[in-house]
């Protein structure tokens, strides 16, 4: 027990010696220890021969002047630095190991041992170790039995393990006869029904081979028993490794093919081999990938999955640290392999009303293993002794398409591998690049009139972002064509928000390779102009803003008026965010210095959308970035924008007058009708009609009134037709009317 306590406190003290290295004064005292760099003796005013009452004496004495309590003379620290010698000069066991330290001062550790051991707790290791193997011993094996049972209650409701399990039962004489048995003794249908669950179960338990974590839990496994068996084990373990030295380093034996499977699944290490034995070993590897799983079904086949997992990690670490490993024979196994594990058929959404917005993408359950096949696909296609002349005789047209058909994945995660790996065939074929352009050119024209539905839209014109950055100038008519024809009707489809970003960044690549190319894109943007959905419009807003960074001034010109008129459309909106978005245009250091360039044309469009909204939007943050527009289009051209000022309210005036004399019209008009229905001798129907009996009796009247409901609705008509044509219509209405009034 001494033992076990001495060794508890030299491990207390080497914890504390680390935190603390000792510092040793030049009289030979320790900081952090006993009383620090002072002799405990000397705070006390005693000597190492004062008996334990001198020194309880000199201590009361001294507390009397340093208590914190004596305002005249109290010393807080000088008080504590006094408490402390005297409890260490009191207890004798303390006092002990003091004298050591000062009789011994360069033996330091004993003295940091000495130290911590009366302040460390009294434990007995023993115990600690003991009670924490024992708990995680039982928690190891309760945790591996529960797994156990886990995978027993599925395997019991598979019908294809129970089916096994009945045909064994009928097989077996002896459960045949104790079923007999049981029907003897009278036990009931649900007494026989839940004996028979109890031998199918039995059976499942004996005869199912269950591995890996789902294992049937064993004694051996648990920590308590593996410790006791590790002499065996490592025993046994410096046994086969001294083979191994002597058989193949020191002996140069062949090796035999456990030897050769062994090395094949450390790594790959085949240097020892030839290069035969590497490529067929290589190959083997690959064909053994090649088997596929029911990841369907969580429990099944585990150990077969768990080889297939370590074999792809093998075949990726293989390819990427192996020098001459790709020959040429090895390049349609990997195809092949990388073909049966990719190339499927994509389900369909679980969810018809699936929204990518909104709802979390189904993600695809083998992904374990076929995230390793993709990283095996990389490492190949990045690998320095990768050849494209072997490649493309593998790596065709038809590989290609179906790996295009694979961006429709849900997983998002399979669509970031596909877009790498796409990407490098691209870059790698030069003879595959047109008909992978081609490819996705149909793939957009399939989602925009067909479908509008592709997952992997984003991803694809992330890869073509980079391929347009690398077009080479002039720009090819198909180049320009796929612009005009394919990217800008992109922008028409609802989800437009889940690729916006990446779109936006192609169509600003043309119009950085041609500049020429910014009327037609500027047009065809307002052509799509979205009318109801107010987040696809301050998307477009944003779109605008990064071609007006990259615009020429002389193609700027083309397209200011109709774009402009846009804009002032957009800052009229109520749609607070689609006007607050117009407006940050007046915040672009740039696009305010085509503004100031062109105020002339720009200001008279945007002038009177945004006085209007000055006097009448909703929402004070947009009347303030309004007022800064008017401010600085002021300071622009102060004369302009007097003369614009005054325009604006003198047409707001003819505006109010003609509204006036449209009012007097039509109160004239009601007027005349009141006057003709009086004369006639018939109720007034207050909309410029007679009666129809009126009409049926007297053939000049339905003429009146015929002619009356016609100027009627020629008033209506012209009502929206400009104050000019209103005017003209009211005066020939008040014409016809008193002409049909006369007769």
């Amino acid at each position: 027990m001494k033992s076990m306590q001495f060794l508890s406190a030299k491990i207390i003290i080497l914890i504390a010696f680390i935190g603390h290295a000792p510092i040793l004064t030049s009289g030979h005292l320790m900081a952090g220890l006993y009383c620090g760099e002072e002799n405990c003796y000397d705070v006390l005013n005693v000597t190492r021969d004062s008996t334990k009452g001198e020194i309880s004496k000199n201590y009361r004495g001294y507390a009397r002047i340093y208590h914190p309590d004596n305002r005249e003379t109290g010393d807080e620290q000088e008080f504590k630095k006094i408490a402390n010698a005297y409890e260490i000069l009191k207890d004798d066991e303390a006092r002990k190991d003091y004298d050591y330290m000062l009789d011994h001062p360069e033996a330091y550790y004993q003295n940091y041992y000495r130290y911590y051991r009366r302040k460390g707790p009294k434990v007995d290791i023993r115990l600690v170790l003991f009670s924490t193997i024992s708990v995680i011993s039982l928690i190891q094996y309760f945790v591996r039995k529960s797994r156990y049972q886990e995978a027993v209650n599925y395997f019991v409701t598979v019908p294809k393990y129970r089916n096994k399990a009945l045909e064994m039962i009928a097989s077996d004489k002896s459960l045949q006869d104790s079923k007999k048995e049981g029907r003897k003794n009278r036990m009931s249908k649900q007494e026989l029904k839940e004996y028979q669950e109890k031998q199918i179960r039995e059976i499942i338990e004996e005869k199912m081979d269950i591995k890996g974590s789902y294992s049937k839990p064993s004694v051996i496994d648990i920590l308590w028993i593996q410790l006791i068996i590790s002499p065996y084990t490592i025993s046994k373990y410096i046994i086969w490794y001294a083979r191994w030295i002597i058989n193949f380093n020191l002996l140069g034996k062949p090796y035999g093919m456990e030897e050769k499977m062994y090395l094949l699944r450390k790594n790959f290490g085949l240097v020892d081999l030839s290069s035969m034995e590497q490529e067929e070993l290589f190959i083997r590897k690959l064909r053994q990938c090649c088997v596929s799983f029911d990841f369907m079904d969580p429990v099944s086949d585990l150990k077969g999955k768990e080889i297939k997992r370590a074999a792809l990690n093998d075949l990726s670490a293989y390819i990427t640290h192996g020098r001459g490993v790709l020959t040429e024979a090895v390049y349609p196994e990997i195809i092949r392999m990388i073909s049966v594990n990719l190339f499927r058929t994509l389900p369909p959404s679980e969810n018809p009303d699936f929204d990518p917005e909104e709802d979390d993408p189904t993600l695809e359950a083998s992904w374990p293993h076929l995230q390793l096949v993709y990283e095996v696909f990389l490492r190949f296609l990045e690998s320095s002794d990768f050849q494209a002349t072997i490649g493309k005789k593998v790596i065709d047209q038809k590989f290609v398409l179906q790996l295009l058909e694979l961006f429709d994945s849900e997983d998002p995660r399979e669509r970031d591998f596909l877009k790498t790996v796409l990407h490098r065939i691209y870059g790698k074929f030069l003879g595959l690049r047109a008909f992978i352009r081609k490819q996705i050119n149909n793939i957009f024209l399939r989602f925009i009139y067909e479908t509008e539905h592709f997952n992997g839209v984003g991803e694809l014109l992330e890869i073509l972002g980079s391929i347009i950055n690398g077009f080479a100038l002039p720009l090819k008519a198909e180049h320009k064509q796929f612009l005009v024809k394919v990217l800008l009707p992109l922008h028409k489809v609802k989800c437009l928000s889940l690729y916006h970003a990446q779109l936006a960044y192609c169509v600003v690549q043309f119009l950085e390779k041609d500049a020429s190319l910014t009327e037609p894109v500027v047009r065809g943007l307002l052509k799509y102009w979205p009318k109801t959905c107010s987040q696809k419009e301050a998307m477009f807003l944003g779109e605008i803003e990064e071609i007006l960074d990259v615009i020429e001034p002389p193609q700027f010109v083309k397209i200011q008026e109709p774009l402009f008129r846009q804009i002032a459309k957009c800052v009229s909106s109520p749609h607070f965010q689609v006007a607050e978005r117009a407006l940050y245009f007046w915040n672009n250091e740039y696009a305010m210095s085509l503004i100031e360039d062109n105020n002339a044309v720009i200001m008279p469009i945007m002038f009177p959308a945004l006085y209007r909204i000055s006097k009448e939007h909703w929402n004070q943050t947009i009347v303030a970035l309004v007022y800064n527009v008017l401010k600085t289009f002021m300071e622009m051209n102060s004369k302009l924008f007097d003369e614009l000022t005054a325009s604006y309210k003198a047409e707001r005036q003819k505006e109010k007058k003609r509204e006036r004399e449209r009012e007097e019209l039509w109160k004239r008009l009601h007027e005349l009708e009141i006057q003709k229905s009086d004369k006639l001798g018939t109720p007034s129907s207050g909309g410029g009609t007679t009666g129809q009996s009126s009409i049926n009796n007297d053939g000049s009247l339905n003429s009146t009134s015929t002619s009356n409901q016609n100027n009627t609705q020629a008033a209506a008509q012209s009502h929206s037709a400009g104050p000019t044509a209103i005017s003209t219509q009211m005066n020939s209405m008040s014409i016809s009317g008193a002409a049909a009034v006369a007769k």
